[in-house]
Formats: C-alpha cells, structure tokens, sequence
C-alpha cells in the first residue's frame, strides 16, 4: 500500500493532460499521449495510472484508486511517476494563485456547443446528430470558456466574463470542472511550446474567385446562452451569421466542394453567391479559400479536435472527434498531419513540425498539409481559427 507520498495543501488540483495519440498495435502495451512536439511512449501501466486520473483531481485519490485498482506502488515508484508524468506534461498541478506557466497549456473543446435545447445545456457530435451530452447550466459555461486558441490562463478569463465573476471564483469553477472535461474528451489540455513565427501575416480581401475555387470554413458554431441563432466562434471574438450564411457554412464543413457546386446545389443565383454572400461571408472572416497564400497570409491558426484511439496496421487509425462522435478510419497520411498540429499552430508552425517529423522538405510538408486539411476539416479533427492580436 502507498504511503503518504507528497503533503499538499486542500486547494491543489492535479490534472492528466496531454493529447492521445493512440495505441500501437506494432508495438506491444504501447500508448502515445502527449503533444505534437514532445509525444511520450507509455507501457500499458503507466497509461492505466495515468488514466486513474480520470475519476479523482488530488494526489491522495489518485493514490487510492492505484491501491484499489491492485497497482502495488512503493513509495519511491510513486514519485518518480509523479515526478515522471510531470516532467513529461502530462501531469499538471494547480495550487495557489495561477502561475505564469500555465500559459502554455492550451485547452481544446470537443463537440458542438449546442446551448439550451428543450430544458437541457447541450453539447453534440457532428457526425452523431441524435446524440447529446447533457450538462448543468455552469458546468456548459465553464465548458465553452476553451476555445482551443486559448490557455488555462486565458479560459480563466473567459469565465470570468461569462459568470462575472472575480479571479478566485473563476478558479473555483475552473478546479471543479477541468478534471471532469479532460476524463471526458469534452477537453483536450495539451502543452504547447513557443513556436517563432518569420511571418508578416496581412489582412487581404480575397479577388478573382474562380467557379473551380474550393472555399474552406473558419471558426467553430457555438451557442452562448441557448437563445441565440447562428454564431461561429474565430477565436476570441463572434461572427453572427444569417440563416443562408449559416447553411452554407455548415456544408463547407460536411464537405468539399466548389463554388459553382455549392451555387448549384443550394440553387442560388451565381451572381448573388459572388456578388454578395460569399463577400459577406469572407468580411465575417467565416470561410477562406483553398490556397496555399491565403492560408499562409492571412492570421489563420489550427485546432486539433478529438482523441487517436489505436492504430489499424499501417494504414489506419480509429480515431473520435468529440465525446459522442463515431468512431472512424482515419487514413495514415491524414492522423499524420492531425499530429502535427498543435492548438494555435499556424501553417507555417504545422509545416516545420511535419517536415521534421517525416524527414521531408519544408515545400513537400507544405503540399502534403495543403491536400490532407479539407479531409481533416470534414472529418470535423481540426477547426480553422481567427489568431487575435
């Protein structure tokens, strides 16, 4: 049985961090948890420990729970874990005032931010639509304050504003549930290194848009208080969009597709698509096109949704999006380029990850991301962001 390891105050929460990268099936009792720049190896042990975190938010429960689940632990083994997880990121450790440090832990929202739904706080899945996570009033709030473009630090803020509440109740909300949402998938908390950026980015109004142009979706639906109509979060601010609007922001996401197609199958007029919705539609800063420059240009970020769950061979990954989403077969090249992306990365911080991941040029990394992110944005595993000054 463990004995008392590490005396911590009453206030101190503890809480198992990192993405899940999956488990390997070429690699026996493998698990990869993490972030795109530090994934950590684990044995089936240290995941199950890990993973006890789940269900408890202090030192003293998760010790508990290893003693219940028959984990023999000596004293010595449980600190240099802890100690390990730590200095892994995949442990974070919350006391006392919050520390600058907790800038770099980044917060990812899993789901569709339904709001108030027949009586109910709703969260749901995009490729599950029956389906729905039922949450309290307060605990919806704290749940939408992630963004995934934002820290712990930042998600304190935001529910600050929400509940107009003081730094310290913000903390007592944010300790309540942080542990609950990241057990879940209805968070993903990820440690995220500084990456310098070279570029310049500019704000550019988009020109000569081609029937043949594929236009991608920016930002996440998300419904605040349950009374509103159609809002897409970019960031950290709101675009209000009109019932058309809404529709065709919608099939962006669902699938790929050219303007002349979209016009087509919404039977709209082609002047009025070019003239004057798809105009308010990129001064809303919603959708974006398809091309390399205008990726690379303009302050667009990525944020990487959902879980790995194990590997198929070679060539496939069962992955899941969202808490209640469906499980699906993610081709290899496409849970490649996911984890390459880190919440708030821009393009040319995902094109360096993946050139040095996969040992290829930085105009080969560039091509491969290019392709694979409409199949990742359909698939509803990586959202584009506004990035705020």
């Amino acid at each position: 049985m463990l004995k008392k390891v590490l005396k911590k105050k009453e206030s101190s929460l503890v809480i198992g961090v990192g993405r899940k990268f999956g488990k390997w099936e070429d690699k026996e009792d493998s698990y990869i948890i993490g972030s795109t720049l530090n994934p950590i190896q684990l044995s089936k042990k240290q995941m199950q420990i890990l993973s006890l975190l789940d269900a408890t938010s202090t030192f003293e429960g998760w010790k508990i729970k290893i003693n219940k689940l028959g984990l023999s632990l000596s004293e010595q083994e449980f600190k240099a874990l802890v100690d390990f997880y730590r200095e892994s990121k995949l442990l974070v450790e919350i006391k006392g005032p919050f520390r600058e440090e907790l800038k770099g832990y980044m917060v990812v929202r899993n789901g569709v931010a339904l709001g108030f739904e027949q009586g109910n706080w709703c969260v749901g899945a995009h490729n599950n639509a029956g389906e729905r996570v039922f949450l309290s009033e307060e605990e919806y709030k704290v749940w939408i304050s992630a963004s995934g473009n934002n820290s712990i630090l930042d998600v304190l803020r935001n529910i600050g504003e929400l509940f107009k509440c003081d730094k310290q109740k913000a903390i007592v909300l944010f300790k309540k549930y942080a542990p609950i949402f990241a057990g879940k998938l209805l968070w993903t908390i990820e440690y995220v290194e500084e990456v310098e950026s070279s570029h310049n980015y500019e704000d550019i109004k988009i020109q000569n848009l081609a029937d043949n142009s594929i236009i991608l979706p920016v930002g996440q639906e998300i419904k605040i208080n349950g009374n509103e109509k159609y809002l897409v979060e970019l960031g950290q601010s709101v675009s209000i969009l009109t019932d058309t609007e809404f529709i065709i922001w919608t099939i962006l996401h669902q699938q790929v597709t050219t303007i002349e197609d979209l016009t087509e199958s919404l039977e709209l007029d082609a002047e009025s698509m070019n003239k004057e919705i798809l105009p308010t539609l990129f001064e809303k800063n919603v959708i974006v096109r398809w091309d390399n420059a205008e990726l690379k240009r303009q302050k667009f970020h990525f944020i990487p949704k959902g879980a790995a769950i194990k590997s198929l061979g070679d060539s496939e990954v069962i992955m899941k999006a969202s808490p209640l989403a469906k499980f699906k077969r993610i081709p290899m090249v496409a849970y490649l380029t996911w984890s390459n992306i880190a919440p708030g990365f821009s393009q040319e911080s995902v094109i360096m990850a993946l050139s040095e991941d996969l040992q290829i040029t930085a105009d080969e990394a560039e091509s491969y991301f290019l392709d694979i992110l409409p199949f990742l944005i359909k698939n509803y595993l990586v959202d584009i962001v506004m990035k705020e000054d």
